[in-house]
């Protein structure tokens, strides 16, 4: 009778006592360390503890915002099962159901895992956490899912855009009042394409340069965008223009260019020779989607206006002449 009511209150005990999770799940990327758009492969590997299998397993993972499933995904499964993807506005996700983690053979654990690929749409650093009890499954009938949290992280890098700026006429000498063709030069030193270029750039504040522009705005990048006028900075000079870019693509590995005409707007109380006035765009003006911008660039212009007269007298602005010994002196004038 002793004997009876020990083993009842035995069973009563096991049958109240947790029982340990049966499975973990491990997110990994390989590589680990790329440009955005560029693929990499994403493992969920499972872990089975238990000598039963776990059978109808579920998990579903969101990645995090900017991450989306790469076309193709390309999935594959060593656990059985259906493997789902799909992409929504800030992230992808991936979805396992009906899948099994073998069991585990004395100390050796059973272990599946599940691949697809994945890319970052931008850079930045990105975490693909697991919850714990994100997953779920049956173990010997009776519900089970993961014990513990886990994670991995990728990171997506690029190199900022390298800019160059121009005229078509070449140098940096322009009459002013003279119409112009002003060239923007990118060059991608990136291995992915850059998408989504734009930048609003205003031809006064932007570095004091007064010009008015007008379009259409040309080049090689693809770009769309806008020349409207603006308030000059004093009454001194006539209307400025501000510029705005957008839709512009950068080929991988290459540059384009974006292009606009451009007249300077002189003021007349400076001097002739005015080398003071610089085309500038500031660091950070040019965006992307996958987050290249741009240093600060600029192109000085030597902007003259009128004429300007030199005279000389035997090739000297000063010069002292003994009428005791000659008659005269060469008088030049140089007009530029």
């Amino acid at each position: 009778m002793v004997f009876r009511i020990c083993l009842l209150g035995l069973v009563a005990f096991l049958s109240l006592a947790p029982r340990a999770m049966a499975f973990d799940v491990t997110p990994t990327f390989s590589p680990t360390l790329l440009q955005p758009t560029q693929t990499t492969r994403m493992r969920l590997s499972f872990l089975n503890s238990l000598p039963s299998p776990v059978e109808n397993l579920t998990l579903s993972d969101t990645l995090p915002d900017d991450m989306y499933i790469a076309t193709p995904a390309n999935a594959v499964s060593s656990c059985g099962g259906s493997v789902s993807t799909s992409n929504g506005a800030s992230a992808g996700s991936v979805t396992i159901t009906g899948a099994e983690i073998p069991a585990a053979q004395g100390d050796t654990a059973g272990t599946c895992y599940v691949e697809i690929s994945v890319h970052a749409a931008t850079k930045g650093t990105f975490i693909n956490q697991i919850d714990a009890n994100s997953g779920s499954g049956t173990v010997a009938g009776q519900p089970d899912g993961n014990a513990n949290p886990s994670s991995a992280t990728l990171a997506a890098t690029v190199q900022d855009i390298i800019p160059t700026m121009s005229i078509d006429i070449g140098g940096n000498t322009v009459q002013g009042g003279e119409t112009v063709t002003r060239i923007i030069t990118l060059e991608n030193p990136n291995d992915v394409a850059l998408t989504g270029l734009a930048f609003v750039h205003d031809l006064n504040a932007d570095g004091g340069f007064n010009i008015h522009a007008s379009g259409p705005l040309g080049g090689t990048c693809g770009a769309t965008g806008t020349v409207t006028d603006a308030a000059p900075a004093t009454g001194d000079f006539d209307t400025t223009s501000v510029i705005t870019v957008t839709d512009g693509t950068l080929p991988a590995g290459g540059s384009c260019t974006i292009t606009w005409q451009v007249e300077t707007a002189r003021d007349m109380t400076r001097s002739f020779d005015d080398t003071t006035m610089t085309h500038q765009i500031n660091a950070g003006a040019i965006t992307t989607n996958e987050g290249a911008s741009n240093p600060t660039f600029n192109h000085p212009l030597r902007t003259v206006s009128g004429i300007e007269i030199d005279k000389t007298f035997n090739g000297l602005k000063y010069a002292e002449l003994n009428t005791n010994t000659a008659s005269g002196a060469d008088l030049g004038i140089t007009i530029t």
